[in-house]
């Protein structure tokens, strides 16, 4: 059974915007007595940022899109709607007691720095 690879989504008009962006921002860079260094680093930086970002974002994409994958695999797998009630189920049981415990060493660090025992 193959899946349909998702295309990856470029916002267009914000692409089609950043020459424009860029260039206001090599041009305030020099009124505002930048050098032309400056003023390349400043026309680039939106650029670098998006790409930035796209280098974060698209392996986690495809991360969450692997994983609902197999979750939903797994689900028609077992031949019953309430297997995959029971994996979203023990998922929440687990992110629970992740957050109850990143919550008590809060406490405890904060009680730490104020000299008082933790609960």
């Amino acid at each position: 059974m193959s899946r349909r690879v998702r295309a990856l989504w470029l916002p267009v008009p914000w692409l089609a915007t950043l020459p424009f962006i860029a260039a206001a921002a090599a041009c305030w860079s020099r009124r505002q007595g930048g050098t032309p260094r400056e003023a390349a680093l400043a026309a680039l930086f939106p650029a670098i940022a998006a790409l930035g970002l796209a280098i974060i974002a698209t392996p986690l994409d495809i991360l969450v899109d692997v994983l609902t994958w197999e979750l939903a695999r797994l689900a028609i797998a077992c031949d019953t709607p309430a297997a995959a009630a029971d994996i979203l189920k023990s998922l929440g049981k687990h992110m629970g007691e992740i957050v109850a415990r990143r919550d008590a060493q809060a406490e405890a660090k904060a009680a730490k720095e104020k000299g008082a025992l933790p609960h």
